[in-house]
């Protein structure tokens, strides 16, 4: 309560609030009465001005402040709706063929770069339009519907052109935006275009996220025609870099090598310095000797022949010495006293070479028992050694696993009934954990993961619809319109871009393909696998083929052709295995040899099918000893020791 008076005696202004919460106000006065009436109204609190009228009677002015609670949007509303029917507009854009009529005021209010326009002596402010020559239409549209809405969409294809107008246009917030966006959907066709935008225009935080993305992702760029289409600098800069990561360091080869042969005249006379970045003594000797040793562009670069006889010096040294057993100690002294005459290589690069593991779950003790097991194992593939991890919660055979997140998920199978419960390990917590059944029991079907959700199709069990689980809400979700999919004795599924390929054998023997689009949920009926042996199978992707595989039969499909081909079987043979596939070669382990005497073994050999050889081997690895198990690839690294 403020009390307030004229010494003049000109005027008296007595000012006064009440609070309802309180019995009285503490001046006494004539309004007293006035003011206990007015704490019953619905007012919680009333300002009073006193003045005193013309005939000097102090009088009561009441004042209460309104409030319109949407007026903001009521007013940009009308206002917006005043520019498309291009009323009291004040001012023209000019960009192209187009002109957009707008209001000064909404300019100057929005945009620091119009409002020093709008009140400086230029020719523009005073003709009342502006061209812009070298600015998008729809990006110059797209930001005046903002300012009039608070509102703009931003899709691949215009955040880039909405980033340099707004930028032009002086509007930080909506640049921050833009950056945000550009930084979320970074993906292996844009980020090497994106790290080029960021770093014309200075955006440090955004090249560094693209650049990291570059890094992290290699292995998926080295065929990326903007990897070729790079400068010599910025070639090398990615090859000698330490933290790029590649699953295997021939990747780094290739992605020089493509570089190279992508202009040979030009860009040959890079070929030393490049090949001096790339870890040659840790690419895999069959590689070495059967890829780089024959490429005719080394052949001919002494200095190249050098760093491949290096590599091969100290690959030979390296397995002498590990057959020898000889001590950590001794072998890293052995390798660092090869000779290196004729090498200029500052110092000895570390090893990129991704480290593979494998998770195993579950299966059968022996093909005669049908008690599932529970047990889990790890395999190193770098270091080639298996080590047991906690046990799943539940035994199962004939279940799938995926890995997604971080974390593996191991769902269905069959133990004496067909399971419908779930699992996952968590890496870090080192523990399984039970999540939400699904709605239909299983074995024997196919899983994939697509747009962060896990698929899974067909199989033995009870009428099984194709399935998705959402990690983000916990559930499963049935989809009904799938009728075309034979739920039967055995699919598998797999994933080429936007499409999931199901494979599913029916008991008449026959093996049906489909491709299923998740965007739109429909079906393609594709031709039918060649053959009909009953058998488990498994379905694995590489490029634009599928990869069929049984005991005694494998067969490729070209998906842009939809045709089947023959390959050369699995050899030696087995059944009831597990199999994987890293890179480009698929890996079968385990599951039961060919039969001696009318008698199975199992066995812990591992064999091996590389695409672009088109040939199986029999793999040095020593995998573990497990039948009709589940295998994944375990994607996040952590120690096993």
């Amino acid at each position: 309560m403020v009390h307030m008076c004229s010494s003049l005696g000109l005027q008296v202004k007595l000012e006064y609030c009440y609070d309802r919460t309180k019995n009285d106000v503490s001046l006494q006065n004539p309004l007293h009465n006035y003011l206990r009436l007015l704490a019953h109204t619905s007012i919680q609190e009333t300002k009073i001005n006193m003045a005193v009228n013309s005939t000097g009677i102090v009088v009561p002015v009441v004042e209460e402040n309104c409030k319109m609670g949407d007026y903001s949007n009521s007013f940009m509303g009308a206002l917006s709706k005043l520019r498309d029917e291009k009323e009291y507009c004040d001012f023209l854009l000019q960009v192209g063929d187009e002109t957009i009529h707008v209001h000064r005021a909404a300019l100057a209010i929005s945009s620091p770069y119009f409002a020093a326009l709008l009140k400086s002596n230029m020719k523009e402010n005073q003709m009342g339009s502006i061209r812009f020559e070298d600015k998008d239409a729809n990006a110059v549209k797209a930001i005046i519907g903002f300012i009039y809405s608070g509102q703009i969409t931003l899709t691949e294809e215009n955040v880039q052109a909405i980033y340099l107008t707004s930028d032009y246009f002086q509007m930080k917030w909506l640049k921050k935006r833009c950056v945000r966006f550009l930084k979320r959907h970074l993906k292996r066709t844009n980020c090497i275009q994106l790290r080029r935008f960021a770093d014309k225009l200075s955006l440090k935080k955004l090249y560094d996220c693209s650049h990291k993305y570059i890094l992290n992702n290699f292995d998926m760029l080295i065929d990326n025609k903007e990897l070729l289409l790079l400068s010599f600098e910025e070639i090398r800069e990615l090859i000698k870099d330490d933290q790029l990561s590649v699953k295997f360091e021939e990747n780094a080869y290739k992605a020089a090598i493509n570089w190279i042969k992508y202009n040979v005249e030009d860009r040959k006379a890079h070929l030393p310095e490049l090949m001096s970045h790339i870890r040659l003594r840790f690419v895999r000797t069959r590689f070495l000797t059967k890829y780089i040793m024959k490429e005719s562009l080394l052949e001919r670069n002494l200095q190249c022949k050098d760093f491949i006889i290096e590599a091969l010096s100290y690959q030979a040294m390296l397995k002498e010495c590990l057959s020898e057993n000889s001590q950590s100690e001794k072998i890293l002294t052995s390798l660092d006293n090869i000779p290196k005459k004729k090498i200029k290589i500052e110092k000895i690069a570390a090893n990129r070479n991704a480290r593979f593991y494998i998770l195993f779950t579950g299966g059968r003790m022996d093909i005669t028992s049908k008690t599932a097991v529970c047990c889990s194992q790890v395999y190193d593939v770098t270091n080639d050694r298996v080590v047991s991890i906690p046990k799943m919660r539940s035994a199962r055979w004939g279940h799938s696993l995926i890995s997604l997140n971080g974390f593996s998920y191991s769902v269905g199978g069959y133990n004496g009934d067909y399971l419908n419960t779930a699992e996952y390990y968590n890496p870090f917590t080192q523990e399984w954990n039970y999540f939400a059944n699904m709605n239909y029991a299983r074995k024997n079907f196919g899983i994939c993961a697509y747009n962060d959700c896990i698929y899974v199709m067909g199989g033995c069990g009870m009428y099984p619809s194709t399935e998705i689980f959402n990690p983000s809400t916990g559930r499963w979700y049935a989809q009904t319109d799938d009728n075309i999919i034979n739920y039967n004795f055995c699919n598998r599924i797999a994933l080429i871009e936007n499409s999931i390929y199901n494979l599913d054998l029916g008991y008449d023997g026959l093996i049906n393909c489909m491709r299923l689009d998740p965007r739109d949920g429909r079906c393609y009926k594709l031709n039918a696998v060649p053959g009909t042996e009953k058998e488990v199978f498994e379905v694995f992707s590489s490029d634009q083929s599928l990869y069929c595989i049984q005991n005694d039969f494998f067969a490729r499909l070209d998906v842009r052709n939809n045709k089947w081909e023959l390959m050369p079987s699995m050899t030696p043979q087995r059944t009831n295995y597990s199999a994987i596939m890293l890179q480009d070669n698929i890996y079968v382990f385990g599951g039961l040899s060919a039969k001696y005497d009318d008698i199975s073994y199992i066995t812990n050999s591992v064999n091996c099918y590389n695409v672009n050889d088109n040939k199986w081997t029999e793999s040095d690895l020593i995998g573990p000893l497990v039948v009709n198990a589940s295998a994944g690839e375990f994607s996040v690294n952590f120690d096993i020791n």
